[in-house]
């Protein structure tokens, strides 16, 4: 029996072709020295379950990217423990991230408690070539009109599919 209780980082991200990781994301609740999850990039679907890194001490850093993934639904509110907290779900179809998260101090290296919960993603039918504000250059901005985005983090305002602006890739997203 394969025992990763001492687990620390894991990366899976952008795994290629046939070798894409697929289903629901794991909660990794049973993992408490986990302090970095890299598993964007694939095609992981579904909520983020309720207890994502239940056993982990929430006063540790944690980085965590889900980007580029299909996972929907709200950002479950258990997340809101953790104290310093940088998570990237841009990308995916996230619809709903409780006010709650809004005034975190140290989350997103402290720009949460500049931007509130646009440092996490941009509300829906808003948009920002990274999916969220990380700085002063740039806030999100509105769809035009009679355009629609039902989900949180969105790259671009076009009807199109994803499409980059300002020529930012997935890489450098995060």
């Amino acid at each position: 029996q394969l025992n990763l209780n001492s687990l620390a980082q894991l990366n899976l991200s952008g795994q290629r072709s046939r070798k894409r990781i697929f289903g629901p994301l794991l909660s990794f609740s049973s993992n408490p020295n986990l302090i970095g999850v890299s598993i964007g990039g694939n095609n992981l679907e579904g909520p983020i379950p309720p207890d994502f890194l239940k056993d982990v001490d929430h006063n540790m850093d944690i980085k965590i990217d889900l980007s580029f993934n299909m996972l929907t639904g709200a950002v479950p509110l258990t997340l809101d423990a953790f104290t310093k907290l940088d998570i990237n779900l841009i990308g995916d179809n996230i619809d709903k991230l409780d006010n709650t998260f809004c005034d975190n101090d140290e989350w997103m290296a402290g720009a949460d408690q500049r931007y509130g919960c646009e440092t996490i993603l941009c509300p829906k039918n808003k948009y920002h070539p990274r999916g969220r504000q990380i700085d002063d250059s740039r806030d999100c901005k509105d769809y035009d009109p009679g355009e629609d985005a039902p989900f949180m983090g969105s790259l671009t305002c076009r009807s199109q599919g994803l499409l980059f602006e300002e020529g930012i890739i997935p890489t450098q997203i995060y």
